[in-house]
């Protein structure tokens, strides 16, 4: 419960860094609330990468791929 706060607040900030919408984007889809997960992961395929970054791009268009999106349109 106290993590969504804190993404809550993190989101107000519009963060440039892909890890917190991943994050929160796989953790609504656990939830039930896939199509609000999968936009937020998507979101995250805007920001910039870097070699620290914890998931590549390829990762997130392979999670989404898993959730049976369309991926073409985001390569």
């Amino acid at each position: 419960e106290n993590a969504e706060k804190y993404y809550k607040i993190l989101f107000d900030m519009n963060p440039t860094f892909p890890e917190g919408y991943i994050a929160y984007g796989k953790y609504l889809v656990e939830k039930g609330e896939k199509e609000e997960g999968l936009a937020l992961v998507k979101k995250a395929l805007d920001c910039s990468f870097s070699f620290l970054s914890m998931d590549s791009r390829r990762d997130i268009l392979d999670y989404l791929e898993e959730q049976g999106e369309d991926i073409t349109k985001l390569i």
